[in-house]
């Protein structure tokens, strides 16, 4: 039951960003799902997931209870989201959205969502430089942006 819990961490970097405040076109969210699905490979198997499991909960489940976070912070460091200082880089971020997303309406969307949590930063965390509290951290973020709660 415990590596159920770990698949669910690829649904929720999709979703987080897929639903944030408004929807975004079915284009963006192919092109993010595109972006992170090596990373996400990678680190399945760094992490003994099954990359089949995490696509079909991809589908159901939108939760980052029992998510290993250092599995969230192996995606997003490879991705250049999180730095080598365990950071969250938003000029990197930006960059990337900036190349993947022609819809204007949806990069604005998101660029505002990425903006907002840049807050990341000032946060303690445990880790130091290893990025896995820090990504956690993003990943709760986008999520309460995409709720409206935060």
């Amino acid at each position: 039951m415990t590596m159920l819990k770990y698949v669910f961490c690829f649904a929720i970097l999709a979703v987080s960003l897929r639903n944030v405040k408004t929807h975004i076109s079915q284009e963006t969210e192919a092109a993010l799902m595109d972006f992170m699905r090596d990373a996400v490979v990678e680190c399945a198997k760094d992490f003994s997931l099954n990359v089949d499991d995490l696509k079909e909960q991809h589908k159901s489940k939108d939760s980052l209870d029992g998510v290993d976070k250092c599995f969230v912070g192996c995606i997003l460091k490879k991705k250049g989201v999180i730095n080598e200082g365990g950071k969250y880089d938003l000029d990197r971020g930006l960059e990337i959205m900036r190349e993947l997303i022609a819809n204007d309406d949806d990069y604005k969307v998101l660029e505002t969502t990425s903006k907002d949590c840049v807050s990341v930063n000032d946060e303690t965390v445990s880790d130091g430089d290893k990025g896995c509290d820090r990504a956690f951290l993003l990943m709760a973020c986008l999520k309460k942006e995409k709720e409206g709660t935060k």
